[in-house]
């Protein structure tokens, strides 16, 4: 069986708890986003058979801070890295028992840095680690940021700015039940 990518249980990650809540309210799970102050972190995991070659983009490349790890746990390995603190985090796992996730083209990890300096300053520690920015599947982040896959070949979008959800438009077909057009509280 296919391991799920970063579509099925991470979307665009935009590091935001009100994010993550409307998620859980998509998928059914409204009871658990109605306070979504109430989550007090995030992680999101996934399978791979590259640890140490992941652990150096996302550390070395990105610059996350590795917040945890693992060895030999009930036959796992694994890394905690920060978004950029522990409120929010990712981790991989690798063991001999499971496949890893398997990357397409539109399993994006989006990150929006403060300015295009410090974008470029990361585009060009990955570069110098050889992982060199690669074209897009969507159009829409030609000529806004720069994609870069990591080991695994899961796609990295560097942002130069913010993303501004008050800015947002909700399609109605998106918005809880009950609630009529315009955005959610």
């Amino acid at each position: 069986m296919k391991a799920p990518g970063w579509r099925s249980w991470f979307g665009v990650v935009q590091a935001r708890v009100p994010l993550v809540a409307g998620l859980l309210a998509l998928c059914g799970l409204a009871a658990c986003a109605s306070d979504p102050t109430a989550i007090a972190q995030v992680r999101v995991a996934r399978a791979t058979h590259r640890l140490d070659a992941i652990v150096a983009f996302y550390r070395d490349g990105l610059g996350l801070p590795v917040l945890g790890g693992f060895e030999g746990h009930t036959g796992y390995d694994g890394v905690m890295v920060g978004l950029p603190d522990d409120a929010r985090h990712l981790e991989w796992t690798e063991s001999a028992e499971h496949e890893p996730s398997r990357a397409g083209p539109e399993d994006l990890l989006v990150l929006y840095y403060e300015d295009r300096q410090e974008r470029d300053r990361v585009v060009a520690r990955l570069s110098a680690l050889g992982h060199r920015p690669i074209p897009p599947a969507n159009p829409y982040w030609l000529d806004k940021a720069v994609t870069v896959a990591d080991p695994d070949g899961f796609r990295v979008v560097l942002f130069a700015g913010r993303w501004d959800p008050s800015a947002a438009s909700i399609p109605p077909r998106f918005l809880a039940p009950g609630t009529e057009g315009g955005r959610t509280p």
